[in-house]
């Protein structure tokens, strides 16, 4: 009988199992909060970049969060680069995954999304 409380109380920390990702958006070199536990939806960590030079001005935005899984992101790796920009993406499943600091690649899906539609629309401007 104590067993079966001791299962029920454990059951009913819906955090206990969460996924830990990092999340933050940064700006130029702004520094990340500390890691999150995902809301149960999310069974991965998205982590990516955008970087363009406009007008001779160099711009970056680096995002970390959790998404509710990686087949929704294809590739599930990707590096583009179109004159200027560089988009990159990395999905993720285990604890922390998707790394720690501002240095390196980090992103919001949007800001991920942002940074690929800028990418399709300069590629295909160049063809």
């Amino acid at each position: 009988m104590k067993a079966a409380v001791v299962l029920l109380v454990l059951l009913c920390q819906g955090g206990a199992w969460a996924l830990r990702c990092h999340n933050c958006t940064n700006i130029a070199g702004s520094t990340c909060s500390g890691p999150v536990d995902c809301p149960s939806s999310a069974q991965a960590c998205l982590s990516g970049m955008l970087s363009m030079e406009l007008s001779q001005e160099k711009y970056a935005i680096a995002a970390k969060s959790c998404v509710e899984s990686c087949e929704s992101l294809v590739p599930i790796q990707a590096r583009a680069s179109v004159k200027d920009v560089y988009v990159y993406a990395h999905c993720c499943t285990s604890d922390l995954c998707n790394g720690a600091g501002t240095q390196g690649p980090g992103a919001t899906a949007m800001g991920l999304m942002l940074g690929a539609s800028v990418l399709v629309t300069l590629s295909g401007a160049s063809l």
